[in-house]
């Protein structure tokens, strides 16, 4: 199947024609100008048709109904592919223009794109649809289409931040260590979750919205951090009547980084061929499962993604031989790491555990597991009784004989 969607002008602004018809039975526009076209209702049929009129119900088809409030029908039968796709404005002409008219004067020259695009079936088509839309971005309207085009488009979504890769040779040659960070797993993406469908119902959400994650009347959100909450009712401003996710979900889903996938030359002898060494996705919880099929029954529901993948967890924090002391402070003070690892390697473990997959707590995450991960690399060491009372160590476990 394929599809076609008009990016710009605004296709909200746009009047649509679809026609099809036999081979042979083509509109009769020879002599566009002529007034001797009887029987014809028109001398232009194609121009008729073109702004949505039939000129000959006995020849052209419309695809779809024509009927302006009709925005989705799908053929009860397959016709034949080729067909006129036509858009136009209010038909007010020069003389009397609006906001929605659409005038190209003799010489001047206008943008359209149009997107074009395959699937599987007609929801494959949706989707794709609603994507271009949403990656060409800034559509001109009717109005100013004729103007040179100075706003950015063809924003695709962004991969992950790339990582600070670092490799080492090992078993004398025969095979390859891989380390890396993990900045790319707080990588947000915005193209995930549009902004228009984000936000709270003001309440009580109308009939079209009611039960959705944006209606305050069936979410928990007094648990939700604060900034995620539902506004005071006094500003009527903060609350999006368009809404479908509340805000907390559309920050979880945004910060949805799914895994890594390590590639290797797949010895073939060609540049183009590479085998999958190893892969490590995300374990998904629950709640992670809850917001991938966040709405799914609602008849205003859209599918924000999720992979549901292997689930194999990501991997595991460690540090490059190479790093091993460069990671660690020089302090002159042999003790101080030992016993930092007795008394803090535990609470360190419990932090990096708790804040993992709080998307609210990243950074605490980030700084808990680097410590931990530097902690474990030391032997604890129980007895302090060899740190002198005069050691700047004493100042934080306590014994210190200096005075101040």
């Amino acid at each position: 199947m394929v599809g076609a969607r008009v990016c710009t002008p605004n296709p909200e602004k746009l009047e649509f024609a679809c026609w099809y018809w036999k081979v042979g039975d083509g509109p009769n526009d020879d002599n566009p100008l002529s007034f001797n076209y009887a029987p014809r209702l028109t001398a232009n049929e194609k121009y008729w048709l073109l702004t949505g009129r039939n000129p000959d119900s006995s020849k052209y088809a419309s695809l779809r109904p024509e009927e302006p409030t009709v925005m989705e029908y799908e053929e009860v039968e397959a016709n034949d592919t080729r067909f006129l796709f036509a858009f136009y404005g209010d038909m007010h002409g020069l003389s009397n223009p609006t906001e929605n008219s659409w005038n190209l004067e003799p010489g001047r020259t206008m943008k359209i794109v149009v997107a074009v695009f395959p699937g599987d079936n007609l929801e494959d088509l949706k989707k794709s649809a609603q994507w271009a839309k949403t990656i060409y971005d800034n559509p001109q309207e009717l109005h100013d289409v004729v103007l040179p085009d100075t706003m950015p488009h063809y924003k695709p979504p962004e991969p992950p931040e790339i990582p600070k890769l670092y490799a080492e040779i090992t078993e004398n040659g025969n095979s390859i260590d891989v380390y890396w960070d993990n900045r790319s797993e707080f990588t947000k993406d915005y193209k995930n979750v549009d902004k228009a469908d984000e936000g709270w119902q003001y309440p009580p959400a109308s009939a079209d919205y009611a039960g959705m994650d944006s209606d305050p009347a069936v979410i928990d959100w007094q648990q939700f951090p604060l900034q995620f909450q539902v506004p005071a009712l006094s500003d009527t401003t903060l609350f999006n009547n368009n809404a479908i996710i509340n805000p907390f979900t559309a920050h979880r889903l945004r910060h949805d980084f799914q895994g890594y996938t390590l590639w290797g030359r797949s010895g073939s002898g060609s540049r183009e061929d590479w085998e999958m060494i190893q892969r490590w996705d995300k374990i998904d919880t629950q709640r992670d499962k809850d917001d991938y099929v966040v709405n799914w029954g609602h008849p205003k529901a859209k599918n924000f993604g999720g992979y549901q993948g292997i689930d194999t967890g990501l991997p595991n924090l460690s540090v490059p031989p190479a790093f091993e002391n460069a990671l660690g402070p020089n302090t002159g003070m042999p003790y101080e790491l030992p016993i930092y690892s007795h008394r803090m390697l535990s609470l360190f473990s419990g932090w990096a555990e708790e804040y993992r997959d709080d998307p609210l707590r990243e950074d605490a995450f980030t700084r808990a597991a680097r410590v931990h991960t530097l902690l474990q690399s030391v032997v604890p060491v129980a007895d302090e009784s060899s740190i002198p009372t005069t050691s700047v160590v004493r100042e934080f476990i306590g014994g210190s004989s200096l005075q101040y």
